[in-house]
């Protein structure tokens, strides 16, 4: 069935974003944890600055994936959304013919 097929990638990238929310919230409860045990050692000025740095730290990491798995299920509902409106547009001249004339 086409409807079928049409529904693979959508929720695929919906599926591929809330698991990567998922690792983003494990992460984040993560360096709370460390954060809570010893506050100083975490929240120093060079662990504060290894953070700002590119791919340091389960902190920043936890926050890239929450970023990156937003543009999923963006991308995920708008490509859900679209091909049905075709199939809705379709449909409707189905069911509502225009008049000869």
């Amino acid at each position: 069935m086409d409807i079928l097929r049409d529904l693979q990638l959508p929720i695929g990238l919906m599926m591929f974003g809330a698991l990567l929310a998922c690792l983003g919230i494990l992460l984040l409860g993560e360096y709370r944890k460390a954060f809570f045990e010893n506050p100083r050692a975490v929240m120093s000025f060079e662990v504060f600055s290894q953070l700002s740095q590119f791919g340091s730290g389960p902190g920043y990491l936890g926050v890239l994936l929450l970023f990156c798995s937003l543009f999923f299920l963006f991308g995920g509902l708008v490509s859900l959304i679209v091909p049905w409106l075709f199939y809705a547009a379709h449909l409707w001249s189905v069911l509502f013919p225009p008049s000869a004339g």
